[in-house]
């Protein structure tokens, strides 16, 4: 039997890319492999990931809170680790695979302890110098990190761009070692549904995370209130919605509903009632600058024209206009001027459905586990 291990410190739930890594493996790799998967508790454990195979076991240690003490955020980590690497060690593991540099503690014992375990890296952000060494914590496991990257079978980031700049902070050549992995929903979601005119009126979502500050959520939400009914704006997140809600109220917000969470694979079912997907996300960070985000990706999948923020460069490669569902870069921060009939209009432009799905991805990871 081959043992796969993958370390996730973070909930799965909060991340659809491992998730869909997850089923992908259990699904895809031969009869004679099983994985074991570590992580922690998301706050909701009544919606918890879980796959159909049995050949995959999820393990969770500690409940993880994005806003809980230091204290208590060491005990989970200190938790996490020592009980992750235990169970992966007395299980004997072939190869690992770990997301993010809070996971990468286990696999480097590991690695040191059985130097034939095969190491695979992914990284779901970027992360700057400087955010390292703005965390004592955080900044003390990459210094370990490091030293794991020239005996990685794999070392992926979600673009070419985050990619370029990690080698550029650790000072590492391009190597086949280094790969680009991108975040892109499953193939099944695909359900294609010509609708050559948007609804009367236009059905906006927004699927994410919620910040005032760090998105274009006040800039958006008068635009959407300016337009005195033509559009509608639906907002989904599992984040606290308390500050949004008041800022709404404030404005005296008439076209904007703010849901409550959706379960990752209930969401083409729910995306397919909009028209028109938004990313909102200010461009504070190289990270952000350098994004393609998976709602990007999801809302195309689902037959959904996607505006992105102008000043996310890691995206500006998927703008296209020439056929529907489009995907339009805008200025978030100067909404006044846009031509909402002209961005809109789909009238003589044929329908050509996404081809980003990551079973055209995922393989090449899969046949080096092989």
């Amino acid at each position: 039997m081959k043992k796969i291990c993958i370390f996730h410190f973070s909930p799965l739930e909060l991340y659809p890319p491992v998730m869909n890594m997850i089923m992908y493996l259990d699904k895809h790799l031969p009869e004679n492999y099983s994985i074991r998967v570590y992580s922690s508790y998301s706050k909701n454990k009544t919606k918890l990931f879980n796959t159909s195979g049995k050949r995959t076991r999820i393990y969770r240690y500690g409940k993880y809170q994005a806003k809980q003490s230091a204290a208590a955020r060491y005990k989970l980590y200190i938790s996490y680790n020592i009980r992750s690497f235990l169970n992966a060690w007395w299980w004997g593991q072939d190869s690992v695979l770990y997301y993010e540099t809070f996971s990468a503690l286990p696999p480097f014992y590991l690695k040191k302890l059985k130097p034939a375990t095969r190491l695979f890296i992914h990284y779901h952000e970027y992360v700057a110098p400087t955010e390292y060494d703005a965390i004592a914590m955080l900044k003390k496991i990459h210094r370990v990190e490091k030293r794991m990257y020239n005996q990685a079978t794999w070392i992926s980031h979600t673009n070419e761009q985050r990619l370029k700049l990690f080698m550029r902070d650790v000072g590492i050549d391009r190597t086949d070692e280094l790969q680009v992995l991108p975040n892109f929903p499953p193939g099944e979601w695909r359900k294609d549904v010509v609708k050559e005119k948007m609804s009367n009126p236009i059905k906006i979502i927004y699927v994410g995370s919620i910040g005032l500050e760090s998105l274009y959520i006040k800039e958006f939400a008068q635009w959407v209130e300016q337009q005195q009914g033509k559009v509608t704006w639906d907002v989904y997140s599992q984040q606290d919605t308390t500050e949004l809600k008041v800022f709404l109220s404030g404005i005296d917000s008439r076209y904007i509903q703010v849901l409550g969470f959706v379960p990752y694979y209930d969401m083409p079912e729910l995306l397919r009632k909009y028209d028109l997907g938004v990313i909102l996300y200010k461009g504070l960070s190289e990270n952000t600058v350098y994004s393609a985000p998976n709602k990007l990706f999801e809302y195309l999948t689902c037959g959904l024209d996607v505006w992105i923020p102008k000043e996310h460069l890691g995206a500006l490669s998927y703008v296209q206009t020439n056929s529907y569902p489009k995907v339009v870069a805008i200025s978030f921060s100067d909404l006044g001027g846009l031509d909402l009939c002209r961005l809109v209009s789909r009238e003589q432009l044929p329908y050509v459905p996404s081809s980003y799905y990551y079973e055209e991805e995922y393989y090449r990871l899969k046949d080096l586990l092989l």
